[in-house]
C-alpha cells in the first residue's frame, strides 16, 4: 500500500489537477486515502479544521454552499502537509493561495475585475468564491509581479 503522502500528493491543491474539481470528488480522494469528512456546529469564524490525529476533516455544518469547496480544498492542504490543526499566519495564507490558485481562472478573474473593478466582494459574487480566496489571488498576482520586476 502507498504511503498517506504518496496517496495525498494528488490532493495538493494545484490548477492542473483540481480546477473542476467537485466537493464530492475531493471527499471521496480523502476517503480513499484512509481521511473522513464530517460537518458539525464550529465556534464562530471557524469554517474547518484538520486533526491528522484522528485522520479527520471538519466543517461547518450549514456554511454557504460557496464556502464549501474552498474549504475543504484548504483543508486539503493540510492534510497534504500533514498538518495537526491550524498553523502560523504564513502557513495559512501559503494554502489560501494554492486553494486560489486552484479555483480561479485568470480569464475569469480578468473578466470580473473588468466588470466589477476592483471591489473584492464584487469578484467574489462573480467567480462564486469567499472573499479571502480573491484576496488569496490577488497575493499571488502581486508576488508574480514583484518577480517579474
Amino acid at each position: 500500500m502507498e504511503t498517506l503522502e504518496s496517496d495525498l500528493s494528488e490532493l495538493t491543491p494545484t490548477i492542473d489537477i483540481m480546477n473542476g474539481i467537485s466537493e464530492d470528488e475531493v471527499i471521496e480522494r480523502l476517503a480513499q486515502s484512509g481521511i473522513r469528512v464530517e460537518y458539525a456546529e464550529l465556534p464562530r469564524g471557524m469554517w474547518g479544521f484538520y486533526s491528522l490525529e484522528w485522520r479527520l476533516v471538519t466543517l461547518r455544518v450549514g456554511m454557504p454552499h460557496m464556502y464549501r469547496l474552498p474549504t475543504l480544498l484548504h483543508e486539503c492542504g493540510h492534510v497534504a502537509r500533514m498538518d495537526n490543526g491550524h498553523q502560523c499566519s504564513k502557513v495559512e495564507k501559503a494554502i489560501d493561495e494554492d486553494v486560489a490558485l486552484a479555483l480561479i481562472n485568470p480569464a475569469d478573474f480578468k473578466w470580473a475585475e473588468t466588470h466589477v473593478g476592483y471591489h473584492t466582494g464584487g469578484i467574489a459574487h462573480e467567480l462564486e468564491v469567499p472573499k479571502w480566496v480573491v484576496r488569496a489571488y490577488r497575493r499571488v498576482l502581486l508576488k508574480q509581479m514583484q518577480g517579474a520586476a
